[in-house]
Parts: C-alpha cells; sequence; structure tokens
C-alpha cells in the first residue's frame, strides 16, 4: 500500500561520479514529485549536482577512497571516512530520514554505515554486474540490496536473501515504452563516447577503423564521437582527410537525441552507458575499460552480451582492421542490428525508479506497523 503524502524525509548518498549520480538524480526528482522530502549526502564531487537538484537539500561530508593507493594515502583516507561517519551521524541525527539510500562511491559508506548505527532503514543500490567496493563493505549491514542486472557478482551468499532485480534509475528522457529501430541504406550514423571524460584511444582507433571500409560503406557512414579537447582538432582532421561528416565534441548534453539517431553505438560499458543503451534500445559495440576497478566494465558487456544484446571487444585485443571487419560484416547485415537493437531494449526495466520507490514505502509502512503496535 502506498504511504500516504506526508512529507516523509528521504536521505541519499552517493559518491560524486555520474555513474552513482545519474540514477541518484533519476530517483530524487521521482521522490520529489511524491511529496518526499529528499536529501543527498555527497563528496565534494556530488555538490556539482547541485544546479540539477535545486528542491534537495545537499550536503558534503568527507570521504576518501582507498583503492590502489599508497599506505599513507590509505591512512589519510580511513581518517577521512572516519569524519565523514562523525558529520553523516550528525546530519541523520538532525534530519530524521525515514530511509537512506546508498548508491556507492565512498560517500556513501560514512552515511549508510551511520543510518545503521542509529536503526534507520537502509537500501543500497548497485549498478554494475559486480558490488562495488563501498557496497560492499555495507552489504552485510543493510535491510535490502537493489540490483541493477540480474548477473551481479560478489554480493556475498549470505546476502542473496535480501537482494531485489530494480534495474538501474535512468533519466526520463532515455525511456522509450515502445521499440523502434529503422537501419537507414543512404546514411549510417555511429555514436562514438567513452565515458565522462572521452577516451584518448578511441581517437585514433575508431577513424582508423573507418579508414579501411569498403568506399560505398565508408561514404555512407556520419559520425558523432565525444572526445577529450585536446584531441578534437587532430581527430577532426583524420575525418576530413576521410571525407568522413564527423560532429566531435568533449560532452553531449543532449545524448539522449544523439543515441536516438544513431543505427550504431562504440563505447565503453560503464554503467551509465550500458542503462541509456538498453533504454533507448540501440545495438552497441562495448569496448570495456580495462582498468576499471574489479573488471566491471567487462562484466556490465557480458551481462548484455549473453543476451545477444550487444557485442563485446576487449581494447586489449582490438586492432583496427578486426574493428573495421566487424563494422562491415554488421554494415552489410542490417537485420543483425535490428535484432540486437531489440533484445537491448528487452533487458531495460524503465520501472526501476518506481521499483525502489515501491520498497521505500515498504520499509516505511513498516515502521509504522511496528510502531503501531508497541
Amino acid at each position: 500500500m502506498p504511504v500516504e503524502q506526508a512529507k516523509y524525509n528521504i536521505v541519499i548518498a552517493a559518491g560524486g561520479t555520474g555513474g552513482h549520480m545519474y540514477p541518484a538524480e533519476a530517483l530524487a526528482k521521482s521522490l520529489l514529485d511524491k511529496n518526499f522530502n529528499v536529501n543527498l549526502i555527497t563528496d565534494q564531487r556530488g555538490k556539482a549536482f547541485s544546479d540539477k537538484l535545486p528542491q534537495v537539500h545537499i550536503y558534503k561530508i568527507s570521504a576518501g577512497g582507498i583503492a590502489g593507493i599508497n599506505l599513507w594515502r590509505k591512512i589519510k583516507s580511513l581518517l577521512l571516512l572516519v569524519q565523514g561517519y562523525w558529520e553523516a551521524r550528525y546530519l541523520l541525527k538532525k534530519i530524521s530520514p525515514a530511509v537512506v539510500i546508498g548508491f556507492g562511491g565512498y560517500a556513501s559508506i560514512p552515511t549508510v554505515l551511520a543510518a545503521t548505527h542509529l536503526k534507520i532503514s537502509t537500501l543500497i543500490h548497485e549498478q554494475n554486474a559486480v558490488l562495488g567496493r563501498a557496497n560492499r563493505v555495507l552489504a552485510n549491514k543493510v535491510d535490502i540490496i537493489a540490483l541493477s542486472l540480474k548477473e551481479t557478482k560478489k554480493i556475498g551468499g549470505k546476502n542473496t536473501n535480501k537482494t531485489v532485480l530494480v534495474g538501474n534509475p535512468v533519466r526520463m528522457e532515455f525511456v522509450r515504452p515502445t521499440f523502434s529501430y529503422n537501419f537507414n541504406n543512404e546514411v549510417i550514423n555511429i555514436l562514438v563516447t567513452g565515458g565522462s571524460q572521452g577516451t584518448r584511444s578511441f581517437s585514433k582507433l575508431i577513424p582508423m577503423a573507418i579508414d579501411l571500409l569498403p568506399k560505398d560503406i565508408k561514404q555512407r557512414i556520419k559520425i558523432t564521437q565525444q572526445c577529450r579537447s585536446e584531441d578534437i582538432e587532430t581527430t577532426k582532421q583524420h575525418y576530413k582527410d576521410l571525407n568522413i561528416d564527423a560532429t566531435l565534441a568533449p560532452f553531449f548534453y543532449n545524448i539522449a537525441d544523439h543515441l536516438e539517431k544513431s543505427h550504431l553505438i562504440i563505447c565503453r560499458a560503464g554503467a551509465s552507458s550500458v542503462t541509456e543503451i538498453i533504454s533507448m534500445g540501440r545495438p552497441s559495440i562495448l569496448i570495456p575499460y580495462p582498468y576499471a576497478i574489479d573488471d566491471h566494465q567487462t562484466a556490465n558487456a557480458q551481462a548484455l552480451c549473453i543476451h545477444d544484446a550487444a557485442w563485446i571487444m576487449p581494447e586489449k585485443e582490438l586492432t583496427p582492421q578486426k574493428l573495421s571487419d566487424h563494422l562491415h560484416y554488421l554494415f552489410l547485415h542490417p537485420e543483425l542490428l535490428e535484432k540486437t537493437a531489440y533484445q537491448a531494449w528487452s533487458l531495460a526495466k524503465p520501472e526501476a525508479v518506481q521499483s525502489i520507490i515501491h520498497l521505500i514505502e515498504q520499509k516505511i509502512n513498516s515502521s509504522l506497523n511496528i510502531e503501531s503496535t508497541t
């Protein structure tokens, strides 16, 4: 039963990278629509999202990552996490939330941990196909573990009974309630993205692969590519030399529009990229970032590939010729592109936000029932 429209306080805890903040943003907006008071506890990077969430109360706490750094920095980071714990504990006592939701990132550890010690209902959400390090710290202590992908690893055997498959919250501009994909024989739109900062290796690899395609295919290609600022002029010249129509930028604010127009996407396999691709129902060649923590991007890509919803090409084995051969085959078989696009769309969970809100309401109702019997 839905919670009455009282102004319950909800706290969202998330580290400040896009992979954690985008789903947190999607949830926050829907909670506001349902008349909840929403608070975000994050780190310095997360404060940059304040313009996108003007109705959300945003608080910054101390936090530091401890992966892959030297001993002194690990000690310093642990001290920051302890400091962040006491800062979060103070804020939680002040806010008195009904539920605390962690979206990962080291900034979520102090807040969710403090919530468990204060007997506040807790939920963590994992965006990737491998439970992140912050969420692994918290998994034994929280009430619910919400998953984006059923193939998620490193949950821990004793925690499987508290997992719920909900999907990854996505902003409304990416939601497509019906499937639509049209391969254009005159123009082939390829979208190339490389995560929040772009990818330098793509700036060399993609033009070289395009150059190896037969002329009749090459002349139909239109490229939209995310590049690092310092690589744009060089990459633009490469495409100009090939007579390829190319639009390059360090960041695309209207990425949903570009996804909509694309016939094929070449990109990394971060959680946000994968979620947006399947939500829009587009075929993709996924090139996982080889140095991602726990190799989670490979796991994300494999979670799509086992359903024939994408193709994976490991960067360490990739050459311009291999990529070009694969592109050539796909463009000769547009029915395969359409089938893969549909398989991707079929994996989407556009109701992810509502599923999480339902879990939140269940926890609130459960708390109300306990209070009424005491």
